[in-house]
């Protein structure tokens, strides 16, 4: 009918538009911020929804029936875009008049310290919580983690201590032309590696977590200085629509059960739960037609995810959650892309308004960082950035409450490093 072929179409286009943008920051940049957010649509407001759309195969109760819905919501995505690009170009036009402090701020060698004591600790802590044989597999490791009470001592265990070696290793790169003994150097960094990898194994990690830890090394190692333009955007798209599915069938592995591991077609996921979250969009445009907006009851979550739920019977669920809720789905941990986390909270001033800051933001972030870089600083911004990549993606993804709140606590444990 007339909607299917405009809806075909208007996912055409912002896939358009994003390859277009895409092409345009690979010529100036290997990597950015902004690179990781027109990647984002490109695969999961574009090319994954035209896929579900023209096999009307969507992850969860979603059908292709539902034209109206599905236009609105392709509707508010280019409004999205549109707002996303003037925030970030006005940020860049300004240039520098407007700085982010954390750039002020160096790492110094008392710090590398004081965050390597802390790396033993995590260590210590992982090791007798978990013992070695669970910190190698994500199916028994999460069997411990998941039996951990009060649920908030889970969370600082798996969202914050995990961070402390991850960023002490990157402090140590970052360092590098400044420490004085190249031996020390070396022998720290190889005991930073090997204490991640025991307490950041890939295996036994969560998908995202690895997958931002693992990106930020790469960028940082091998395309921070050199011109590899194109690279970052192949590896970024191999790891989205391949190798994120296939890692989904270890998500229950044991080490009992490994070796029953198989690889299937990763193409298949892409009409499963792990690709949720353009029709997330949609069915938050249904939630708040029949409920009205939250008027940003939805962002006090995030803003105030320090306090437990134990302390705050009230405290609001995720985005995802509130939406799976109301259409009583039995699983609630799913998706709320960041443009309909604006749409939940304010209607269409919250999506262009979250727009327009989310683009002010990631300009500031890429400015500062390769102005920074190209003056061959070791400001804490150089430690962050390459792992906020992954945490971008994440926040994209959503819901903001989770997003929000590991990439806070991941900032918090790096400031070990800021010690003089």
């Amino acid at each position: 009918g007339f909607f299917d072929i405009v809806n075909v179409t208007i996912l055409g286009i912002i896939g358009t538009i994003s390859v277009l943008f895409i092409i345009q920051e690979q010529k100036n940049r290997n990597y950015s911020l902004n690179l990781i957010h027109w990647l984002f649509f490109l695969i999961f407001f574009s090319f994954i929804p035209l896929i579900q759309y023209i096999q009307d195969k969507f992850p969860l109760w979603l059908t292709s029936k539902e034209v109206v819905w599905i236009f609105r919501t392709n509707l508010l995505i280019i409004i999205w875009l549109g707002f996303y690009v003037l925030g970030y170009h006005i940020r860049r036009i300004r240039g520098n008049k407007t700085s982010i402090p954390l750039e002020r701020l160096k790492i110094e060698k008392r710090g590398v310290f004081a965050s390597i004591s802390l790396s033993i600790m995590v260590l210590i802590v992982f090791l007798s919580i978990f013992g070695f044989r669970n910190l190698l597999i994500r199916g028994t490791y999460r069997e411990i983690l998941y039996g951990i009470h009060p649920h908030y001592i889970m969370i600082i265990l798996e969202k914050f201590l995990k961070a402390i070696p991850v960023l002490c290793l990157m402090g140590l790169l970052v360092m590098k032309k400044r420490w004085d003994n190249k031996r020390q150097w070396l022998v720290l960094t190889y005991f930073l590696i090997f204490i991640n990898l025991f307490v950041n194994n890939p295996l036994a990690s969560p998908r995202y977590w690895a997958g931002i830890v693992i990106l930020g090394f790469i960028l940082f190692l091998f395309f921070r200085v050199k011109e590899r333009r194109g690279w970052v955007f192949l590896i970024l798209l191999i790891g989205i629509l391949i190798l994120y599915p296939i890692s989904n069938e270890l998500r229950d592995k044991t080490v009992e059960n490994i070796t029953q591991f198989k690889i299937y077609n990763p193409g298949a996921s892409y009409t499963s739960p792990s690709f949720d979250a353009y029709e997330m969009g949609v069915h938050t445009l249904q939630y708040t037609s029949k409920n009205g907006v939250t008027h940003g009851r939805q962002l006090l979550g995030p803003l105030l995810f320090w306090i437990p739920r134990s302390l705050w019977q009230g405290k609001p669920v995720g985005s995802g959650g509130v939406i799976a809720r109301y259409f009583a789905y039995h699983e609630l941990n799913l998706s709320c892309p960041l443009p309909f986390e604006g749409y939940i909270n304010f209607g269409v001033i919250g999506l262009i308004i979250f727009a327009f800051g989310f683009g002010w933001l990631l300009a500031s972030l890429d400015e500062n960082y390769w102005v920074k870089i190209k003056a061959g600083s070791s400001s804490i911004i150089s430690v962050y950035y390459p792992f906020l990549a992954g945490f971008v993606f994440f926040i994209m993804r959503g819901d903001l409450m989770s997003g929000f709140s590991y990439t806070v606590m991941f900032i918090i444990a790096g400031l070990p490093l800021l010690i003089k």
